[in-house]
């Protein structure tokens, strides 16, 4: 699974959570292996791209209008707001 920065998604908490309600179901004994991703941006106008972090200790928060450090022009976010299922393997059960 890859989740981005921004989302403010606590990755121990969704781990721990998927290992409770994984339980007593066929997903049992099974691994969720979540990677965090940076927030990156993109400047249209002079094609500056970089990752950034924003300071924010609040739990809840819009993302301010970003502005290019090279020109001025408002960034376009290209990365670290996504939630995605990235990868499911699977084993077929041993016959008992």
């Amino acid at each position: 699974m890859r989740v981005g920065k921004l989302r403010c998604i606590s990755i121990e908490q969704l781990v721990f959570s998927y290992g409770v309600l994984a339980k007593g179901t066929r997903l049992n004994g099974s691994r969720l292996i979540v990677e965090e991703t940076p927030a990156r941006a993109h400047c249209q106008h002079c094609d500056f791209k970089d990752t950034f972090q924003l300071v924010d200790e609040s739990y809840h928060f819009g993302i301010p209008a970003l502005s290019c450090p090279r020109c001025g022009s408002v960034l376009d976010l290209e990365g670290g707001d996504e939630v995605m299922i990235t990868k499911i393997r699977m084993r077929r059960p041993s016959p008992e």
